[in-house]
């Protein structure tokens, strides 16, 4: 007999916790603030028992746990997580293989943690490195040394964790390109899977940002910003890595499936404070308030602060400006059957002028980015959704 083949399905952990909180972060993260790290983390469980029919009756894709730090929890509690996720899920320490990836500072990678991770079967590690100069690291407020990225990977790859993805970030605070220069070919040389680099973004209620405004520190011009994400493009290319996405580099086999799953509008299920899901057609998100979100929990109520209907014309535009973050692009067969259109006539007028400003390229078959269309990404996505 021919079962119905079930729907793959991501899913996200936040753990809010961190060591110290980064100057240029706006996410809902909490440092100094063990005495919620246990009752937070029962109630994230139970929110997973929670949907765990919901689970059951798709195919788990990948999951992700981030943060925050998520390794900024106890060993022993973060051993009761790792353990309760593979015994709820019915994992089997990850028999199936699918892609398990976790979040962690450098500076909080213990051999008991990846003993843990190898043991329930995590098999992808992002380490939040943002620059190999002390210099920078301390006007970002990280914890971490470059030293201590150094160790960290050398305990996941002693534990048999080879996965290992590097955050970069450039347009820091008083960084130059030949500081950043020195940043990417320290990270080369660790030959890392998977790269991921980022223009730093100033947010509005952060520490960088009050100093910005206050005009006590100086950050590189937007031209200089350009320059740095075309050097890292440049020298991460030529090091064999595929620019697969705006911001995202990987060896061959090596691309984060999990963020695919965002890119290409798949449906994904989110636990923890602040959490999003996108499941059915809907998008759900989760108080941003951790007392809030114990509290209900210990109801047994689910934490949905909100619920929105995305409908076509939402759907539509969510695949124009996530998709062509990929450099694969938008597929005119797919986009066509998913919304009933002939998009390559309707948009010819569009495509022409993106074309024409070296933005993008287009053939029958489909439309991508090119290297100045991701520099300028926002203005071809207004264009196209105008």
């Amino acid at each position: 007999m021919n079962y119905p083949e079930k729907e793959k399905l991501s899913l996200y952990f936040h753990i809010p916790f961190c060591l110290s909180k980064c100057s240029y972060c706006d996410f809902v993260s909490f440092a100094n603030s063990t005495a919620f790290h246990e009752p937070y983390i029962n109630a994230l469980l139970k929110e997973l028992l929670l949907y765990k029919s919901t689970i059951d009756k798709n195919q788990i894709s990948t999951i992700f746990i981030g943060g925050g730090t998520p390794t900024s929890l106890s060993d022993n509690l973060f051993e009761l997580l790792i353990k309760s996720i593979d015994e709820i899920l019915q994992l089997n320490c990850n028999s199936n293989n699918i892609e398990y990836t976790i979040e962690a500072n450098p500076k909080t990678i213990t051999s008991k943690k990846a003993d843990t991770m190898k043991q329930y079967g995590i098999n992808r590690v992002s380490l939040g490195l943002q620059s190999a100069n002390e210099i920078e690291l301390k006007v970002l407020n990280r914890i971490h040394s470059f030293k201590d990225l150094e160790e960290s990977i050398d305990i996941l790859k002693a534990h048999g964790i080879s996965n290992i993805n590097i955050d970069l970030m450039y347009a820091i605070a008083n960084q130059t390109i030949e500081s950043f220069k020195t940043s990417i070919q320290k990270v080369l040389a660790l030959k890392p899977d998977h790269i991921s680099c980022y223009s730093l973004i100033l947010e509005e209620g952060t520490a960088l940002y009050k100093l910005h405004k206050e005009n006590k520190i100086t950050f590189p011009t937007e031209d200089e910003d350009i320059n740095m994400y075309e050097l890292a493009v440049n020298m991460l290319t030529s090091a064999g890595y595929e620019h697969y996405e705006i911001s995202n580099f990987a060896l061959s086999g090596r691309k984060c499936s999990h963020n695919i799953t965002y890119w290409k509008v798949k449906p994904y299920l989110g636990f923890g404070v602040s959490s999003h899901s996108f499941f059915d057609n809907s998008r759900y998100s989760n108080t941003s308030s951790i007392e809030e979100y114990i509290d209900l929990l210990s109801k047994n109520s689910l934490p949905i602060e909100s619920t929105e209907l995305i409908d076509d014309t939402m759907a539509f535009e969510e695949w124009i400006f996530l998709r062509l973050r990929m450099k694969e692009g938008i597929n005119f067969e797919d986009i066509n059957s998913r919304f009933s259109i002939n998009f390559l006539a309707s948009y010819k007028p569009k495509l022409d002028k993106l074309l024409n400003e070296g933005l993008l390229i287009y053939d029958a078959s489909k439309v991508s980015l090119t290297l100045k269309g991701f520099e300028l990404s926002n203005y071809a996505f207004l264009t196209l959704l105008s």
